[in-house]
């Protein structure tokens, strides 16, 4: 047996038999960040410019292991889990990549965690941390 296959079918019927939707009853509002860009510098000197418009966002390294890399048009997830602190995520499918941030506006930090290029021999995971360098809204 595929258990790569059996699992998600079996979460999806579990989940399905107690009448819960597949984003698990959460509220999530994209459009809570648009309007919003962020520059931020990873401790490796990496930095992004993150732009978030339209239930969608944008981004582009600007320095960096991966600068030159961009991406955009990518529907995300937003969440307020307090005042100007946000989870958000997104999935990029062509990538494959999938990225989740905790954006702390008040002390101008960001948390990442992300797996970049699944499924494929460059696969990469990414557990850290930055300072936000810039914010309009």
């Amino acid at each position: 047996m595929n258990l790569r296959y059996y699992f998600p079918v079996a979460a999806l019927s579990v989940i399905s038999a107690f009448g819960v939707s597949p984003s698990f009853g959460q509220d999530n509002a994209p459009q809570l960040l648009d309007g919003t860009e962020l520059e931020y510098t990873y401790s490796d000197g990496g930095a992004v410019v993150l732009t978030f418009y339209d239930g969608l966002l944008k981004f582009r390294w600007i320095a960096g292991p991966f600068e030159g890399v961009t991406g955009e048009d990518l529907a995300y997830n937003a969440r307020a889990v307090a005042d100007d602190i946000f989870l958000v995520n997104w999935h990029d499918l062509d990538g494959p990549s999938f990225v989740s941030l905790v954006i702390n506006l008040q002390q101008n930090t960001l948390y990442s965690s992300a797996l970049l290029g699944y499924q494929t021999d460059g696969e990469l995971s990414l557990f850290d941390e930055a300072t936000i360098e810039r914010l309009e809204r």
